[in-house]
């Protein structure tokens, strides 16, 4: 059997929970749908290079500027990867104000939210 002490805990984070777990599961699903759909980009190379990415990191498009080819292919690759990872921060970011806007358990979603939206200069 539980001890009181136990039982007080249990009830304190229940409390923590949303009272309508399916309105919730909805919300988050819809939050989650939008993030992960919407199109973030970046510029680099003095806007040369342009870069989208949806909320979960996938790479939309690239686009060069013509003036950019004429760069060396070191300098428009660092350009391309800059602007790529421009991107996906800002999907990061995005998903990451969302999740953190929900509370579950007392805790933000975002801590249950799989690593890959996670930002790597927290780890």
């Amino acid at each position: 059997m539980f001890e009181r002490s136990s039982q007080e805990q249990l009830r304190a984070a229940l409390n923590y929970l949303p009272g309508d777990l399916g309105a919730f599961q909805e919300c988050l699903r819809d939050s989650l749908h939008k993030a992960a759909s919407a199109e973030y980009t970046s510029s680099a190379a003095d806007g040369a290079v342009d870069a989208s990415c949806n909320g979960l990191g996938a790479l939309i498009s690239i686009r060069i500027h013509p003036t950019a080819r004429r760069e060396d292919n070191l300098t428009l690759g660092d350009a391309v990867a800059q602007a790529e990872r421009g991107a996906e921060d800002a999907g990061r970011r995005a998903v990451q104000e969302r999740m953190g806007s929900h509370i579950f358990g007392g805790r933000p979603l975002i801590a249950f939210v799989p690593t890959v939206f996670n930002d790597p200069a927290d780890s």
